[in-house]
């Protein structure tokens, strides 16, 4: 799977920059403080301070992007199911695609996990590290995926692992609440 969006690169690129010049510093959102998406069949609550800013389409898919007041990344990839390939095979394309948009390479290497399954999802963790100003960040990417209707909808988490207790509980009621219907 080729991910060439370049308004997609862009923002990943300075998304990491901004990743950097914070310090990996994530804030917690609150949980408690909750707002709502609910557009074009995509629903979920998110911590009020987080924000969807962008929802558009590709040749592929529907792509959500889900902005922290740290310097975490939520995205959101929907598409039909015989399109969506396996979830490690998802993976790894999306690994390799942000790796090669990243023309500094900060980007080491992923070690990825077996699928399993966590509820009522189809779960992959992705490790790897990020070197900025020869410090190397641990990093992970959580890949969660269900269908819908026929949809693959795959929720995938980025944040150094330093702040994962900050997170977790915010990418929690996401991937609980998050439904899709066409």
């Amino acid at each position: 799977m080729k991910l060439k969006n370049t308004r997609y690169t862009t923002i990943l690129v300075q998304l990491f920059v901004l990743l950097f010049i914070t310090g990996c510093a994530g804030k917690s959102a609150l949980v408690q403080t909750q707002g709502i998406y609910d557009k074009a069949g995509v629903y979920f609550e998110y911590p009020a301070k987080w924000g969807v800013t962008e929802d558009y389409k590709t040749s592929n898919a529907r792509v959500l992007y889900i902005e922290t007041p740290g310097s975490e990344i939520l995205f959101i990839y929907i598409m039909p199911e015989e399109k969506s390939g396996r979830l490690s095979q998802f993976a790894r394309g999306f690994s390799k695609s942000i790796r090669s948009s990243d023309s500094d390479s900060l980007i080491g290497e992923s070690t990825f996990g077996s699928p399993e399954k966590q509820n009522s999802y189809e779960v992959l963790t992705e490790r790897f590290l990020v070197t900025f100003l020869k410090k190397r960040i641990a990093h992970q990417r959580i890949y969660r995926r269900r269908v819908f209707n026929g949809y693959a909808c795959t929720l995938i988490a980025q944040y150094a692992i330093e702040n994962r207790s900050n997170i977790e509980k915010e990418f929690d009621l996401i991937s609980s609440t998050f439904r899709y219907s066409k």
